[in-house]
């Protein structure tokens, strides 16, 4: 737990003793594959943090498409929205696999970050870069080709994740950027023989060439903008 909590961005300012006193409010909570955890519309009771495993963030759009906003993984966290005032989920949580939280209530939570400002400061963080990402998500969504929404989403995941490995299978790649699988597999095909998405030997997944993925974006950001 105290492991998990120097991991975790918003604990990780944190000392020892600090997070050894956080530790004891969290209880574990085990989850299988495909195990709802909380779903939208419901009252928010919880903040989990995952120490293991995977959790889909994603609601339905009005006219009944899954919208995946994130895939979250060890050191991430879901719930925040519902802390702060009497809103209700704003999105379903599942385990793609068996998963490993911990848990706070609500009550506990509010107390942490009163008696520790930092975490309260870099919750916020997040919830600002996540809110901004829903909203890019949703306009590319309205207006982008598949093919751009997938090159968007490798340069900001090139962007976020240092090693620019791509860990993702096609059925997850397809319900983030919101294609079919085959579809997707074939976009992944073209990518690897332009050498954007390479195999290398040792790495799970795919290496995602950073200057290459740029390049794309930029050519198809400007291919947008010429159309208008």
């Amino acid at each position: 737990m105290l492991e998990l909590l120097k991991k975790s961005y918003i604990f990780s300012s944190l000392d020892y003793s600090e997070r050894r006193y956080i530790a004891r409010y969290f209880r574990h909570i085990k989850c299988v594959k495909n195990q709802v955890v909380c779903r939208r519309g419901e009252p928010g009771s919880f903040f989990a943090l995952i120490e293991n495993g995977k959790i889909k963030i994603s609601a339905l759009s009005e006219f009944g498409k899954d919208i995946v906003f994130a895939f979250l993984e060890s050191g991430d966290f879901f719930g925040e929205m519902s802390l702060f005032g009497e809103l209700e989920r704003a999105a379903d949580a599942v385990a793609i696999n068996e998963t490993d939280l911990f848990a706070l209530s609500k009550r506990d939570i509010m107390a942490i970050l009163r008696l520790f400002p930092s975490v309260a400061m870099k919750i916020l963080e997040i919830m600002a870069l996540r809110l901004k990402t829903s909203n890019e998500k949703l306009e590319e969504f309205a207006s982008a080709p598949l093919k751009a929404r997938l090159i968007s989403f490798l340069k900001k995941h090139c962007e976020r994740v240092s090693d620019c490995v791509l860990e993702y299978t096609h059925c997850e790649l397809a319900e983030i950027v919101g294609g079919q699988r085959e579809t997707i597999s074939r976009l992944i095909s073209e990518l690897k023989a332009e050498s954007i998405l390479k195999k290398e030997k040792g790495v799970k997944g795919f290496k995602i060439d950073f200057r290459k993925i740029q390049e794309k974006y930029e050519q198809i950001r400007r291919l947008s903008l010429c159309a208008l």
